[in-house]
């Protein structure tokens, strides 16, 4: 069942799932979220992470979620590593094919090694 949680990036978002996956080379943890905010980049070459923003609504538009995939080593969601996921044009993903790509990501995370550089 899809939980209301608050994530210090993303702001208010669903956990929508959560997964551990045990391996070889350790435990993984993934979630699969959905929220109304967009990361925002800069306009210069090469773009940089700025912020992540509340969506602006416009009228006769509807107002698409937007999926994220957080992966790590620990159960912590704050913690974890996120990704944001769109189509290959940069447009967000319908929910179908968000759960697609986070069951592909935990079949292929076998061979992964996750790093927290703030920890190091």
């Amino acid at each position: 069942m899809p939980k209301q949680i608050y994530h210090s990036k993303i702001k208010n978002c669903t956990l929508i799932i959560e997964a551990e996956v045990n391996h070889e080379n350790g435990t993984k943890h993934f979630a699969l979220i959905k929220s109304k905010t967009k990361p925002q980049w800069s306009n210069s070459w090469p773009p940089r992470f700025e912020s992540i923003e509340e969506k602006t609504f416009s009228y006769g538009k509807k107002r698409l979620d937007e999926y994220y995939l957080l992966w790590g080593n620990t159960p912590d969601l704050e913690n974890m590593g996120i990704t944001h996921l769109q189509t290959p044009t940069g447009k967000p993903v319908r929910e179908s094919k968000s759960h697609k790509l986070f069951f592909e990501i935990i079949k292929s995370s076998e061979f992964m090694t996750f790093i927290n550089k703030n920890n190091q």
